[in-house]
C-alpha cells in the first residue's frame, strides 16, 4: 500500500474480528476487565500521522477519562460521533497492553 492508496477497510470485517477479540477476552478473563494504568502519552490529531516530522508536543491523557466519554455515551448523554472511536481506542490500547495481557504474550 503506498499512501496513495488509502486502506479499505469494510465495517463487517472490522465488527468481526472485533467480536472475535472480545470473545477471546470474554472467554480467559472474564467479564471485568482491569486497566492498571491511567495516564498516556497523547500527539495532537495533526501531528499523529504526520511522520515526516516529529510531533510539535506531547500532551496527557487519561484512560480514565476516556472511558467516561464513553459511559456517557452509553447513558445517553451523547449521540455517537467519530471521535468516540478515538476514545475507544484508548482504551482498547490500555487493555492490549496491560502488565497482565503484556505477559501473556511473552
Amino acid at each position: 500500500m503506498t499512501s496513495s492508496q488509502p486502506l479499505r477497510v469494510q465495517l463487517s470485517e472490522l465488527r468481526a474480528v472485533f467480536e472475535l477479540i472480545m470473545n477471546y477476552i470474554s472467554n480467559s478473563e472474564g467479564e471485568d476487565l482491569f486497566i492498571d494504568k491511567d495516564y498516556f502519552w497523547a500527539i495532537a490529531p495533526g501531528d499523529l500521522f504526520n511522520i515526516q516530522k516529529e510531533p510539535e508536543a506531547l500532551g496527557i491523557g487519561r484512560v480514565s477519562e476516556s472511558w467516561e466519554h464513553l459511559e456517557r455515551l452509553l447513558a445517553g448523554h451523547y449521540d455517537p460521533f467519530p471521535y468516540h472511536l478515538v476514545w475507544l481506542a484508548d482504551i482498547l490500547r490500555a487493555l492490549g497492553t496491560s502488565s497482565r495481557q503484556a505477559a501473556r504474550r511473552d
